[in-house]
């Protein structure tokens, strides 16, 4: 099919999976902790060639670097319809008639909280609570007004989550009238293409985004986490880089560095889209080609972690 290249997944490094999984600051004010990091002295570690009291003589285990090689997925399900538009954009489409009735939609951004720069403290998180208050196609509140009338719940339908390596957006639509089928991928297009980001929205959410920071970082839990995250990632590029960020960077926030951030990684060769469903998978990639093969990137992505 004209502009698109069928393709195998890519697999993401699998601790980095797991942990994206434990931690995300999502809609519902959840925290975040991500994986572990090498510690030279870190307790319950050994170095080879290192005696330790009442070990002589015992025999001693190498401590080497795992495989990454060894770390495959099995062959994508051939009932999957995916592939790659010429601008980047991957996609991945399954039909489900069951329960039926009902379609999940997401668009995948492959950038998170590790992604930000000096001056985009919390801006990832942040930004993808904008996203929910305007885009050229639906601005100000009318984008949740639009779902909404379709019965859709914010939380149960509508949501979005931010970790430290992706931001992920999430939608649930019924199927009975293909029309909101159609609004719910001119949603996914709008966010990835067409964010408004104005300034008084940017202060107008500033409240409901520490609300939230209140509600999980400064729980218990939140607190606990704070200091497990502390111990795995300090050193690592994942230091100082929580999802949800902090109190004195939220209140920083402004329009300037959420367009930087969305400019260089909301692009189509920087995110996917999935939807799994009732609904006809051939049908649903000539729509998803029609809606983000126009779509463009705005500026070079800079270097992300290392």
């Amino acid at each position: 099919m004209l502009g698109v290249s069928r393709r195998s997944v890519r697999s993401r490094p699998l601790g980095i999976t797991i942990v994206a999984a434990l931690a995300a600051a999502a809609c519902t004010g959840s925290s975040n902790t991500t994986p572990t990091t090498d510690r030279d002295s870190a307790p319950g570690t050994e170095q080879s060639g290192t005696e330790q009291s009442g070990t002589e003589g015992r025999p001693r285990t190498e401590i080497v670097e795992p495989d990454g090689g060894a770390l495959l997925l099995l062959e994508i399900d051939p009932a999957i319809v995916t592939g790659t538009l010429d601008n980047g954009l991957q996609y991945f489409i399954r039909e489900n008639d069951n329960p039926g009735s009902r379609v999940e939609m997401r668009l995948t951004i492959n950038a998170g909280a590790a992604f930000q720069t000096e001056d985009q403290g919390g801006g990832a998180h942040f930004l993808e609570h904008m996203l929910f208050n305007g885009t050229e196609q639906f601005p100000e509140n009318e984008l949740i007004a639009v779902l909404r009338s379709f019965g859709a719940g914010f939380g149960a339908d509508i949501n979005a989550y931010t970790s430290y390596d992706e931001t992920v957006y999430e939608l649930t639509m019924p199927t009975a009238d293909p029309s909101t089928v159609e609004t719910g991928l001119d949603v996914l297009q709008q966010w990835l293409s067409a964010a408004i980001i104005d300034p008084a929205q940017v202060e107008a959410e500033r409240g409901v985004v520490l609300d939230e920071w209140r509600g999980s970082a400064q729980s218990a839990n939140g607190r606990v986490f704070d200091e497990i995250q502390k111990f795995f990632l300090d050193g690592s590029p994942y230091e100082n880089r929580k999802p949800i960020g902090t109190n004195d960077e939220i209140s920083r926030t402004t329009k300037g560095p959420l367009r930087a951030f969305y400019d260089d990684w909301y692009r189509p060769d920087n995110a996917s889209v999935i939807v799994v469903g009732d609904i006809n998978a051939q049908e649903m990639e000539r729509q998803i080609i029609e809606r983000f093969d126009p779509a463009t990137a705005r500026s070079d992505s800079p270097d992300g972690p290392t």
